[in-house]
């Protein structure tokens, strides 16, 4: 049945009431797990994960809202997780602050088992629509760099990308780039055209290496981080290159746990992903992660077979890809 893969987590302090719903729930072909108040709910979040959380408002130790507050703060990988309360009474101002905290709806006690099975479906199916969304997405942008045609996609993207010609200069911008461009002006053009020479060397050594994209640091001239470039030769003579910017102080890196579970990828390779994508070099990614700079492309080399893609600067679109793509 469809519930039958899905995971719940119920946090109830009223121990018949728990049991209770964790019966229906598993009769319907759930698998659920039982906190009896929020500080348990929080421990064992720590080793499940579910696919969506009914919880009790008022509890012992730690309250639905505060439960709450903590997962949408401090667990970005529960972030499309559904957040339903258990109350005895919704009172208006009750709603906005667990709207306003991130719940994502309600179910009032004496809970009606049949409205309660009917919405943990109804929130499970729209999740289930998202992913589907975020790997059809996932699928489009891979056979888009695998065939080479990825330009038109870029432009839908809000991630920033640009294409130059063999001297740095800009043939085009997607809307993302403009911004970045109208906003460090001739700074961002001139730090492109100054290095890109040089980039086009080094990337043209490295394309016989491993295809490691040139790194360049533009300085904005102002309080903010440097914007990170990521400059890959393409297979064409116009454009020449395609540039990567990355904004140190609006950067959206996708979670590890997303990175694993939408592409099979262990642990470490999720974290050399997600390093990769904020803009890491190798070198970088071995010192913080303890490692040996050979096992860093060793996991790179799993991570393209993995994700259907062949060189860095694909890799690094793809994964960014992942946070800033329209729905």
């Amino acid at each position: 049945m469809p519930g039958s893969a899905a995971h719940i987590l119920v946090c109830e302090d009223e121990a018949a009431l728990r049991a209770d719903i964790a019966a229906v729930l598993r009769e319907a072909g759930y698998t659920v797990s039982e906190a009896a108040d929020g500080a348990a709910a929080r421990g064992l979040l720590e080793t499940v994960m579910p696919d969506l959380v009914l919880c009790d408002i008022s509890m012992p130790r730690l309250g639905g809202l505060e439960l709450l507050s903590h997962v949408r703060q401090t667990r970005p990988d529960l972030a499309e997780v559904p957040f339903l309360f258990l109350t005895a009474l919704v009172a208006r101002e009750q709603v906005l602050a667990g709207k306003s905290a991130g719940a994502d709806d309600y179910l009032v006690k004496p809970i009606d088992h049949d409205i309660m099975l009917a919405t943990v479906a109804a929130h499970l199916r729209q999740v289930a629509r998202m992913r589907a969304s975020l790997e059809d997405r996932v699928a489009r942008m891979r056979e888009a760099l695998r065939s080479g045609n990825a330009y038109p996609m870029l432009d839908s993207l809000a991630l920033a990308v640009v294409l130059l010609d063999a001297d740095g200069r800009i043939v085009h911008a997607n809307a993302a780039a403009g911004e970045l461009v109208r906003e460090f002006g001739q700074v961002l053009r001139d730090g492109l055209s100054s290095g890109a020479a040089a980039a086009h060397r080094t990337v043209g050594r490295a394309s016989a290496n491993d295809d490691q994209p040139a790194v360049l640091r533009v300085a904005t001239g102002d309080d903010r981080p440097d914007l990170i470039v990521l400059l890959s030769q393409l297979p064409t003579a116009e454009p020449a290159m395609m540039a990567l910017l990355i904004d140190p102080a609006n950067r959206m890196v996708p979670p590890d746990t997303l990175l694993q579970s939408l592409f099979g990828l262990t642990s470490t390779e999720a974290r050399v992903a997600s390093l990769l994508a904020q803009g890491d070099r190798s070198d970088e990614i071995a010192g913080g992660l303890g490692i040996r700079q050979s096992t860093v492309i060793f996991h790179l080399r799993n991570i393209f077979a993995k994700t259907g893609t062949n060189r860095q600067v694909d890799l690094v679109v793809l994964l960014l890809s992942l946070m800033v793509a329209p729905q």
